[in-house]
């Protein structure tokens, strides 16, 4: 028997098809739970899970609130997760533009790298990764903010992130996109063009 992240039981076997399942309309043909990964599943949903957020056990203690020792704003961060999961108004910028605070960033200079940025409190967290088909973000690193310092730093721990997922992930390809709407389902607002109001 495997446990979730909540603690409770759960019939290796059966789980493991259930992955391989929920990931296939978002095009991963791959099961990502038998790669060491674990689907976020935040506190409260009160919607259709429309994105998928995949990460390393390890992250799932800060997600999950049960490392209370850094400061991770979990419940916050549970807040962003659910409406990105449920493709809920949340703000991504294609260009990378840190300035205008969007909640999911695509980083520049490094292919297909994305950040789902936790913002507050200041200067908040970085949860590092790719997609791997519409709506499936899988992610390989959680950093402080602290802790990456200038863009150098910052784009150096985000390449690392990168490496890691490319060698757990051998032979598949991030996917790609020309617009949010490529990249995410449900109401994904881009900082990046005017708003129209």
């Amino acid at each position: 028997m495997r446990h979730d992240h909540s603690g409770r039981r759960v019939n290796a076997t059966l789980r493991l098809q259930l992955t391989f399942i929920s990931t296939t309309p978002h095009g991963a043909e791959v099961d990502l739970g038998a790669l060491g990964f674990e689907k976020v599943r935040p506190r409260v949903l009160d919607g259709v899970e429309r994105n998928e957020i995949w990460v390393r056990m390890w992250m799932l203690e800060h997600l999950g609130g049960r490392r209370r020792d850094t400061g991770f704003p979990d419940f916050r961060a549970d807040a962003l997760n659910a409406r990105i999961i449920q493709g809920c108004d949340f703000t991504v910028s294609l260009l990378g533009d840190s300035s205008k605070e969007p909640e999911v960033e695509k980083l520049e200079n490094l292919h297909e790298a994305w950040a789902i940025c936790y913002r507050t409190p200041r200067p908040g967290w970085r949860l590092f990764g790719r997609l791997y088909g519409q709506g499936t973000f899988v992610a390989s690193d959680l950093k402080d903010r602290h802790e990456l310092g200038g863009r150098e730093n910052y784009n150096r721990i985000a390449a690392a992130a990168m490496a890691d997922l490319d060698g757990a992930l051998a032979g598949m390809r991030p996917h790609t996109g020309t617009s949010e709407k490529d990249y995410f389902l449900g109401l994904a607002r881009n900082v990046d063009k005017p708003a129209i109001f």
